[in-house]
This record gives structure tokens, sequence and C-alpha cells, in this order.
């Protein structure tokens, strides 16, 4: 680099995204853990899927009755892939307070909320190295 703002600016991005990253985990981390421990369990059937790529496996959307006896649809994330065929009937997790927020049980995991902390891990490595590496020579 040859300009020291550039050197600033690039010091600068990598600092925002890991406080991002950081942030995000933590509320990703919450609201699982919120889910996994106070959701309320349904089995609920696949009435639709959403198709979002050519080679995506779509989006599931699900039909269940909440604990108030009250039909609920709404989509779920399919973050593992896995495919789904309408009519199927899954194990899933809602929000007692919003039965919209739901997810497959077996999709309950840390795994986004780690994916986002290594994130954030990397982009303060990136910070940290440049910090070091980029110092004015006295």
């Amino acid at each position: 680099m040859k300009s020291k703002k550039a050197q600033k600016w690039i010091k600068r991005m990598c600092l925002f995204f890991t406080i991002v990253m950081a942030v995000s985990a933590i509320d990703e981390f919450k609201n699982e853990k919120a889910l996994a421990q106070n959701g309320v369990p349904a089995t609920a059937k696949i009435v639709g899927i959403k198709k979002v790529g050519r080679k995506s496996a779509g989006i599931p959307k699900v039909q269940f009755t909440d604990r108030s006896n009250l039909q609920v649809e709404t989509t779920i994330e399919n973050r593992s892939g896995r495919s789904y065929k309408v009519g199927q009937n899954i194990e899933i997790v809602y929000h007692p307070d919003n039965p919209q927020q739901a997810k497959a049980k077996e999709a309950l995991s840390y795994a986004g909320s780690g994916m986002l902390a290594g994130m954030g891990i990397l982009f303060f490595a990136i910070w940290l190295f440049l910090i070091v590496k980029m110092k004015p020579k006295a």
C-alpha cells in the first residue's frame, strides 16, 4: 500500500467488520439458545417449497397448529440444503410469542453463530496483522 489514507481505511474496515460479526454472532447465538430453551415443539406439514436457485433445495413453507389451536403458515430456514417434499411432516420448534418464527428441530444448532464468530476472528486477525505490519517506521 502506498497511501497512508488507504492503509487507515483498510484497518478501520477490518475493525468495523470484526465488530459487526461479533455483534451478529452474539445475536444469532441468543436467538438460537432462546428458541432451543423456550421453543414450543410441533409437527408441521410442508405445504410448498419456494425455489431460490437451480441448485438450491428451496425454502420449505410449513403449516402447523400452535398451542392456541390456531393454524400457522410460515417458511423455515433450510441452511442444510436438505430436500423436503410437499406433504412431508417434520418436527419444528416455534417461538411461543411469535409462531411465525419457526425452525426445523434438526436445524437447531449454533452453526450460524459459529460461522459469524469465525468470520469476526478472521477480520480481527487481519486487523492485527495490518496494525503490526503497517506500523510507521521511526
